[in-house]
């Protein structure tokens, strides 16, 4: 069985030029509640 799903990753770069995955998250659909989520928790795990 094959399922649809959607999936966001996050990517930031250091001051050294060096990219990092800041977050990653897996959802039913791109909807608004989706992002909302995934935006909400990389605004917590953000500092500076």
């Amino acid at each position: 069985m094959v399922v649809s799903k959607a999936v966001v990753v996050a990517t930031g770069v250091t001051d050294q030029g060096r990219r990092e995955i800041l977050g990653v998250d897996v959802g039913d659909s791109e909807d608004e509640v989706f992002w909302r989520g995934f935006l909400t928790s990389l605004k917590r795990g953000l500092a500076g």
